[in-house]
């Protein structure tokens, strides 16, 4: 892996306009598409009404490439790492690193707990 640059850039997505779904009264699951990024970036994954998220909930994700016009996930040649997911209050911070020289499509599922 290569060393962290200074500035990082950070993306942020609203997970309310992703596909949310429901998991009991207070929990949800959401895959968010991100846009082609390559090497180091921090997401900001927003919250809202429909996604509720704080600085107690648990978050969980997984990344990985998705074809360039859309399609399923899958397992590419690329090196793709979550290396930090933090929820806060009204989002869902993550660094992420794409090992490949050209930026890729990729997509984030995020299970977020709330008690």
């Amino acid at each position: 892996m290569q060393e962290v640059p200074s500035e990082i850039p950070t993306f942020t997505y609203s997970l309310e306009e992703a596909r949310v779904t429901a998991i009991g009264s207070s929990s949800y699951a959401v895959r968010q598409p991100l846009g082609p990024i390559k090497g180091y970036a921090d997401l900001d994954l927003l919250g809202g009404p429909l996604a509720p998220v704080g600085a107690n909930s648990r978050a969980f994700a997984s990344i990985a490439e998705v074809p360039p016009n859309g399609g399923p996930k899958f397992l590419g040649a690329a090196k793709i790492s979550i290396l930090n997911i933090a929820p806060r209050q009204n989002s869902v911070l993550m660094r992420i690193f794409i090992d490949w020289p050209a930026e890729l499509p990729t997509s984030v599922d995020i299970l977020v707990i709330n008690d």
